[in-house]
């Protein structure tokens, strides 16, 4: 008796884990987006506030974040005069950066040419933040 209770279990257990699997994928996960498209878009004298509209929200990693640091090219980019600040928006194949002022106005901008992050998300981090956001 005690047997077949706990082969019960094990075997609920088991269904419970392939359903899991076998769903997640379809299950949706509010990522934040990069938008890339947008980044041309961008104007000396533009607002923080509008840049941020522009490509998708405030500057940050809207890559995986199990990233740890990323390998840029290095084209050697010089901060337009009257810079005081530099913001940086990316994900796992781009990097943003863009200058303001003093009032949190744009003074330039520049796309890295290169840019990835690394290491890759591994499939378990893939999993869990799918799993618990």
């Amino acid at each position: 008796m005690c047997k077949r209770i706990h082969l019960y279990s094990l075997g609920g257990a088991a269904l419970v884990l392939i359903l899991t699997v076998a769903v997640l994928p379809f299950v949706p996960v509010k990522e934040r987006k990069l938008n890339v498209e947008s980044f041309h878009l961008i104007k000396a004298g533009m607002t923080l506030k509008e840049v941020e509209e522009l490509v998708g929200g405030p500057p940050g990693n809207y890559g995986h974040p199990s990233a740890r640091g990323g390998m840029s090219t290095l084209e050697g980019t010089v901060p337009p005069p009257g810079t005081v600040g530099e913001k940086h928006w990316f994900n796992d194949k781009h990097l943003f950066e863009v200058y303001f002022d003093a009032k949190d106005q744009v003074t330039g901008y520049h796309k890295r040419f290169g840019y990835q992050q690394y290491p890759p998300e591994s499939w378990i981090s893939k999993l869990w933040r799918r799993l618990w956001g």
